[in-house]
């Protein structure tokens, strides 16, 4: 038995920068005088792997199976992808030495760039990156490793997906087998979009995680609520953000309690306490007059109770005060 036995022609073509055109490849295979399993997949499975990491726009690949009177072939470690990287490598070897440049020049040259990713081959191949923001490839490793090792055949998709599904900042996962080696993990990262609670986040597609153990971004809105009403904080959020903007004030966090009542804070620590009812109405009117009420006055606003019919409280603080640091309470 034998892992190859290829005699392969390659032609690359170049424009007059040194950036790669098009690539043929044709490869004569010894199939040997009697064909196992993988002996066609030898010699083909590993084309697809001919591009390297290089971009080429065009890819033509030709491989001939060849009866022999020689042993069978057979994979044995690599099975047809160490073929396709010797080949082009070595193509590319012979194309520095013949313009008199240095390999790492032609290769730099033509390399996919990292925003080029994801990047899908001439022969069918996607590449990305697998650089996380937040997922620690060392226990996305961890996770999977004991999967991997089963083999093709014992491994279990629904328990492999569970495990990479509980890692800190995984969205979701999707775990697939293609033959004939290889398990396939597809991640979507939580991407926060603010704090909910003490003790969670919550992800621009609307999903509440656990903050355990991770390292939350700074500067996000500190949200709060019924679970069952992530939705309309949200939105009330959004609203009140747009408001505020044009005073040149931030919305540092927002609360629904469990009567319903809004409680907003703005980033200089500015407590607005809005009410149940009319929410929005209130907000609008204390925003049209705000600006004027704030330039007549030295000291910081501390507190802006909206919960009147026709007017609303405001709390003052010392001049030269820092910023207050309201507790979040219950309104009606």
């Amino acid at each position: 038995l034998q892992g190859r036995d290829n005699v392969s022609y390659a032609e690359l073509a170049m424009d007059a920068d040194g950036k790669f055109l098009a690539l043929r490849v044709t490869t004569y295979a010894a199939m040997g005088a009697y064909l196992s399993n993988f002996a066609p997949f030898v010699a083909t499975g590993g084309t697809a792997m001919l591009g390297g990491l290089y971009m080429t726009p065009a890819i033509h690949v030709n491989v001939k199976g060849m009866a022999t009177n020689t042993v069978p072939v057979d994979a044995y470690r690599g099975a047809g992808r160490p073929e396709a990287a010797y080949v082009i490598e070595r193509l590319v070897d012979h194309i520095a030495r013949e313009f008199g440049e240095t390999p790492d020049a032609v290769r730099s040259r033509n390399f996919i760039r990292p925003e080029q990713m994801p990047y899908k081959t001439k022969t069918g191949r996607t590449y990305d990156t697998g650089e996380f923001e937040r997922v620690d490839p060392a226990l996305l490793q961890q996770a999977l490793l004991p999967y991997a090792r089963q083999g093709f055949f014992a491994v279990r998709l629904e328990e492999a997906q569970r495990a990479v599904s509980h890692l800190p900042w995984v969205e979701t996962a999707e775990v697939r087998k293609r033959w004939p080696d290889i398990l396939e993990v597809h991640v979507v990262e939580h991407r926060p979009f603010a704090r909910w609670g003490e003790a969670r986040l919550l992800s621009e597609q609307g999903r509440l995680f656990p903050a355990e153990g991770i390292e939350v971004p700074a500067n996000l809105p500190e949200l709060a609520g019924p679970d069952t009403r992530v939705s309309d904080v949200v939105r009330f959020y959004n609203d009140t953000r747009e408001m505020f903007a044009p005073m040149g004030a931030r919305v540092r966090s927002v609360e629904l309690d469990a009567r319903g009542s809004w409680q907003v804070v703005l980033a200089s620590g500015t407590e607005v306490v809005v009410g149940r009812d009319h929410a929005g109405e209130r907000l609008r009117r204390f925003v049209r007059v705000a600006p004027q009420l704030l330039m007549q006055r030295v000291e910081p606003l501390a507190r802006a109770d909206l919960r009147y019919t026709n007017g609303f409280s405001l709390t003052w603080g010392a001049p030269g005060a820092p910023a207050p640091n309201p507790q979040p309470q219950g309104q009606s």
